[in-house]
């Protein structure tokens, strides 16, 4: 517990804050729609949640950083594929990868129950774990955090305990007060314009289109972030880049095109000509800033 201890000696960052200790343990809730609208996609869900769970067994391998895993599917009824109703998870380091049938779609879009119980199960998860703990090392407040990842592509029209300011308050409550980073992936349309009425944040809020290329873009890049979070990454620094937003989703990158998105304005042309030359001046390469975590 050296590391716990001797965050203080830690320099701050430029904005004056520490960075964020490596996590002592993570807790990684997946809930992915499997309703039969998703069945367009065809195994892309699938192949996107394998590299999810295939890079947190390498992190526990490269960094002996544990992680409670569980995953949750989801159609009118909810399908455990990792945990169950009376164990939350699966560790890391025993976790098997589930087959490609586990992911079969049919059914409706029971999204707002199956996130709420969910999200309660982690939390009481996270809970019991801290709890467990010495109690000098709670003093310390070590960083056992939550990283939530919900994939869908439609709205609820199964539920019928929880509305969506239920699920809403419910995942603003776990960003707030249970160490939680919450990602939401949507396909284009309807669903991803839910983000911010669901709880998410912009940032970590992503469209895809469900093509073979974008799916692809749009998961290595939450694959990554969900990596990022779980090594320990300064979590404001945790976003989707530009460029997986415009890899992924084809209506994304037409709105930037058709100028919906806000550029700034090009220079105008005087009437001079002669001062042109000073308006549009040679162009220069430039070396990118290395942006580290």
């Amino acid at each position: 517990m050296e590391g716990l201890s001797s965050f203080k000696s830690v320099k701050r960052n430029s904005d004056g804050k520490r960075p964020s200790p490596s996590p002592m343990h993570n807790i990684l809730l997946i809930v992915s729609d499997r309703s039969g609208s998703m069945s367009v996609m065809g195994k892309k869900p699938y192949r996107g949640v394998k590299k999810i769970l295939k890079d947190q067994i390498d992190l526990y391998e490269k960094t002996n950083v544990n992680a409670n895993i569980r995953l949750v599917l989801f159609s009118n009824e909810q399908k455990n594929v990792i945990g169950d109703d009376k164990s939350y998870g699966v560790l890391a380091s025993n976790v098997k990868i589930p087959k490609a049938k586990e992911f079969e779609c049919l059914g409706f879009t029971r999204l707002y129950d199956t996130v709420v119980e969910n999200l309660h199960f982690a939390y009481e998860m996270r809970k019991i774990y801290i709890e467990k703990l010495p109690k000098n090392i709670r003093k310390l407040n070590p960083n056992v955090q939550i990283t939530f990842v919900l994939i869908t592509d439609g709205l609820d029209n199964a539920s019928d305990e929880y509305t969506r300011e239920d699920m809403q308050r419910t995942i603003e409550e776990g960003r707030e007060n249970h160490n939680m980073t919450a990602f939401y992936l949507a396909t284009d349309g309807s669903a991803a314009d839910m983000a911010d009425k669901y709880g998410f944040c912009k940032d970590r809020s992503l469209a895809f289109t469900p093509s073979k290329h974008h799916c692809n873009m749009a998961f290595n890049g939450l694959s990554k972030l969900v990596r990022d979070v779980s090594s320990g990454c300064y979590k404001k620094s945790v976003k989707f880049p530009e460029l997986v937003r415009t890899s992924s989703s084809e209506m994304y990158s037409s709105s930037k095109k058709k100028g919906s998105v806000h550029f700034k304005s090009p220079p105008k042309i005087p009437r001079d000509l002669s001062s042109v030359r000073n308006l549009f001046p040679s162009p220069r390469l430039y070396r990118s800033p290395r942006v580290d975590c």
